[in-house]
Parts: C-alpha cells; sequence; structure tokens
C-alpha cells in the first residue's frame, strides 16, 4: 500500500467510477455499400453492451432513444 493512502476499513466497498461512452445513434443510411442487417447486427452488439455496462435493462424504451428520426418513426409504427 502506498504511504499515502489510508487502510481501509473492514468491510467497507471501494468503487471506481468510470466513464462509460453511449453508443453512436444507429442510421442505416451512414454506411454505403453496407447491408443493413450488417450494420444493425454490428449496432445491436455495441448497443447491448452499453445496457449491460451502464446498468439499463429496458432496451424497449432505450432502442429508440440512439436512433435516427425516420428509425425512431419506424418502431413506434410497429410498437402500436
Amino acid at each position: 500500500m502506498a504511504e499515502d493512502q489510508e487502510p481501509a476499513a473492514q468491510g467497507s466497498i471501494h468503487i471506481h467510477l468510470v466513464s462509460i461512452q453511449p453508443v453512436c445513434e444507429f442510421n442505416p443510411d451512414a454506411e454505403v455499400g453496407a447491408s443493413l442487417a450488417t450494420c444493425w447486427n454490428t449496432w445491436i452488439d455495441d448497443f447491448e453492451m452499453f445496457l449491460t455496462a451502464s446498468g439499463k435493462t429496458d432496451k424497449k424504451q432505450m432502442v429508440p432513444y440512439f436512433c435516427t428520426k425516420p428509425v425512431q418513426e419506424f418502431v413506434k409504427f410497429f410498437d402500436s
């Protein structure tokens, strides 16, 4: 232990806060020439890692927040 650190009290918990970068917005038109399925699969994998790291559990509520307006309208249409 470093000289400038005090010993931890028994039963104490040390938590290091980490800044979690949000996943980028899903834009199906962003990658010209890439298949929509490939773009979606890559994005949803990143999104699920973000949800896990941030402690969020409601994917259905969070997906539209990270999508472009046309995708949000698409989600609303099928959600109703």
